[in-house]
Parts: structure tokens; sequence; C-alpha cells
């Protein structure tokens, strides 16, 4: 359960530390014991929008070895997806991952699909947690 809560916080605490950002609604809903779903909407400005309101929603599960894992991203259907990343650092999710764990990945990949201008899916293996979750800029003016 530590180990939950410090990805969880870290995860709230990056959301809300965006430089550019600010949050402004968190909502964590604990799906059974190895899973939970996280959203959360930020105010964002950076150079690719003014003012831009962006939603995450985020499935997070947590699974007894890391080969379980990859096989559970294995048999993912990632046909429209691209492999993003295999850099830990690259990922805010990653990183939390290092954060509460104390070390690195072993295995680290980041999946990536662009729906459209302003949406994008996203599927994550850190070792034994996978996280599946969608991204979209609700508006910007």
């Amino acid at each position: 359960m530590l180990f939950w809560k410090s990805i969880l916080q870290l995860t709230k605490i990056r959301n809300t530390r965006i430089k550019a950002g600010k949050s402004k609604a968190y909502e964590l809903e604990w799906i059974n014991s190895t899973s939970a779903r996280l959203q959360n909407t930020f105010f964002l400005k950076t150079s690719n929008y003014t003012n831009a309101t962006v939603a995450h929603d985020i499935t997070f599960i947590i699974f007894p070895t890391t080969q379980d894992a990859t096989n559970y991203v294995n048999a993912t259907n990632k046909t429209a997806y691209s492999l993003a990343s295999t850099l830990y650092g690259d990922s805010p999710g990653g990183l939390a991952y290092q954060n509460a764990t104390g070390h690195a990945p072993q295995i680290f990949k980041a999946y990536q699909q662009n729906v459209g201008y302003s949406e994008t899916k996203e599927i994550h293996q850190a070792d034994n947690v996978v996280y599946i979750g969608t991204n979209k800029v609700l508006s910007t003016s």
C-alpha cells in the first residue's frame, strides 16, 4: 500500500506543480487492491497553447511480477500506437516509479497514439506497473 500511496501522491504533486499550469480537479477511484483510476484536470500555459485546460484519465495497474506486466502490455492491441520511448527519464510516470521505489525501472516502455490535434492515448510499463491513459485538451483561449 505504501508503494501505491507513493506513486499516486507523486503523480498528484507532479501535476499540481507543472511550472506552466495550475491544478483544477483531482479525483482518485480505487478499482481494487491492485488498480486505481486517477482523473485530473489542470490549466496550462505553454508555447503550444495560450491558455489550455487539459484532462488526464489514467488507470494504474500493479502486477505481481514484471513478466506479468509485460505479458499484459504485449497482449494489448497497440496497432495504432507507436513506441514513444524506452527511457524512463522521458516520462513523469517513469520518474514517479523511481521516486516511489528508490530505483529506476529495469523495463520501461511508453507507447503513444495521437488522436487528432488535442488528444493522445498512452500505455506505459515501468517494471510491474502499467498505466493506461488519455490526455485531452478540453479548451484553449
